[in-house]
């Protein structure tokens, strides 16, 4: 396997382990929304980033969905068939960084965790068909 495709399976790997870790917490019924959140924001993120590898595109240090789509957009990737507008997918970012932590104004609601869920499962789908 070449270096790019040996990288580009990493982070498909490791966006995986965080769908994976945003379902059992989702399924666990214990109220674990933000965490759910947060692994599903980061599946997205490694996902994007995987693309854009997978392109030969280094990509940059942030956890902005809206930036890396856009960048994914530009190299080449057609989002048209994703039933999540920009806008929503965006809105996983959110959920990065401020839900980490206790002075955290989100508090997602579980109706949220299970949309950021779906969103993650619907880009995995679409991303892996891509690469």
């Amino acid at each position: 396997m070449k270096g790019i495709d040996r990288l580009v399976k990493e982070w498909l790997d490791k966006s995986q382990e965080d769908l994976e870790a945003a379902l059992i917490l989702l399924n666990s019924g214990k109220g674990l929304e933000d965490i759910v959140c947060f692994h599903a924001q980061q599946a997205v993120e490694k996902l994007l980033k995987a693309f854009l590898i997978s392109k030969g595109i280094s990509p940059p240090k942030t956890h902005d969905i809206d930036l890396l789509y856009e960048l994914c957009v530009e190299a080449g990737c057609d989002f048209s068939d994703l039933e999540y507008t920009r806008r929503e997918i965006a809105t996983l970012s959110l959920y990065a960084v401020e839900v980490r932590y206790p002075d955290g104004v989100i508090k997602p609601s579980p109706e949220k965790a299970l949309r950021a869920v779906k969103m993650a499962m619907a880009l995995k789908e679409l991303v892996r068909k891509q690469i």
